[in-house]
């Protein structure tokens, strides 16, 4: 959206479009919190918890990507090819890589340890970002890395190749929307023209993006937006996106009885499924 202006027919128009780079969600919540930001995409469980304790009001727009989905990339964790960890089972006492809390990093995790028969106590927790995940698994820092693509593309073609231990689709069963871009639920009622047409003017860009992949992925590598190997990010698996960024309601009370087994959410944190959309602004509803 930001390097091909021509598919978005509305920008400049209705709306002005500005892209903000965080490391990490923590900080783009904060953020967002600090006013620099009037929409951000948020993972799913943080947006889950933050609107639960009343931090966050955020209503979903559109969604971006789905974890778990059949056939499509889901987060992975890799240990190196020699490692002795060879399953879940062995994951007591691991020293786990991810991307920050309440991230899907650490949702996924969360939800391997207790396949293994595990707590998230039975384990230690470091918070890196993707980039640093590989050098830290290699260094010895972690036991287990999480990685997103195409560092897991990378991760499993090197010389010294790691092995995929477990991935969101082993361990959580079901899809669900895991990054939508939300939007200040004040800033929406008063610009709702604005955001709604933002809304389809990504419709079309993702469907201009399913059709032209390969094209569109150079168009992001040149403009600067990943720092990896063009070959590398061109042969990388994509996750799930939904047609026109439609969000799915329909698993969120599942992943919330999900985050609630693993301590992500306490029992009476749970919010009701239709607070979490908007009919006739959420895309999709």
């Amino acid at each position: 959206m930001g390097e091909k202006p021509e598919l978005t027919p509305q920008q400049g128009k209705s709306y002005s479009l500005e892209l903000k780079s965080f490391d990490d969600s923590e900080k783009k919540l904060v953020g967002y919190q600090a006013g620099d930001v009037d929409a951000v995409v948020v993972p799913m469980p943080a947006l889950i918890v933050g609107t639960a304790r009343g931090a966050l009001d955020l209503v979903p727009l559109f969604t971006v990507m789905q974890e778990a989905g059949e056939g499509a990339f889901g987060t992975s964790f890799v240990v190196k090819g020699d490692s002795d960890i060879k399953s879940v089972e062995d994951l007591k006492g691991a020293t786990i890589g991810i991307l920050d809390f309440r991230s899907t990093p650490d949702f996924v995790a969360r939800m391997g340890l207790k396949q293994g028969g595990y707590s998230p106590e039975d384990a230690t927790f470091v918070t890196l970002p993707f980039p640093a995940q590989l050098e830290a698994l290699n260094s010895g820092v972690v036991d287990v890395a999480a990685v997103a693509e195409p560092f897991a593309t990378m991760a499993t073609s090197g010389p010294d190749p790691a092995r995929i231990l477990f991935s969101s689709q082993d361990v959580v069963g079901h899809p669900y929307d895991q990054l939508v871009v939300s939007v200040d639920r004040e800033f929406a009622q008063k610009n709702l023209r604005a955001v709604c047409d933002l809304r389809d003017d990504y419709a079309g860009v993702v469907e201009w993006y399913q059709g032209n992949k390969d094209e569109a992925k150079t168009i992001i590598a040149e403009a600067g937006y990943i720092k990896y190997p063009l070959d590398i990010y061109l042969k990388a698996k994509d996750y799930a996106r939904p047609e026109a960024g439609a969000f799915d309601p329909s698993e969120m009370a599942a992943l919330m009885d999900d985050m609630e087994s693993v301590g992500l959410l306490k029992k009476d944190e749970r919010v009701d499924v239709d607070s979490l959309y908007v009919t006739g602004f959420t895309a999709g509803n």
